[in-house]
């Protein structure tokens, strides 16, 4: 999980410099690449979407403070 956590919270950096530099679309354009990919390596290993509302809700309840945290802290994003 420290792993991850770095792996993940180490890209935050440049995604800044370059949203300031660049433009704001390159946040989504990030996740949108990284959700293709990660449905790619998920239809290779005939892995499916769960159906059930209880795994949709754990993920949304993991995720959504950490996203919103991050935004929330960064005066740039209001």
């Amino acid at each position: 999980m420290l792993v991850l956590a770095t792996l993940w919270g180490g890209s935050y950096t440049p995604i800044k410099v370059a949203v300031e530099t660049v433009f704001r679309s390159i946040v989504a354009a990030r996740v949108s690449i990284a959700a293709v990919v990660l449905l790619l390596l998920a239809r290779q290993q005939r892995l499916r979407l769960p159906y059930d509302w209880w795994t949709w809700r754990a993920c949304f309840v993991q995720a959504a403070p950490t996203v919103a945290f991050d935004f929330l802290s960064d005066p740039f994003w209001f």
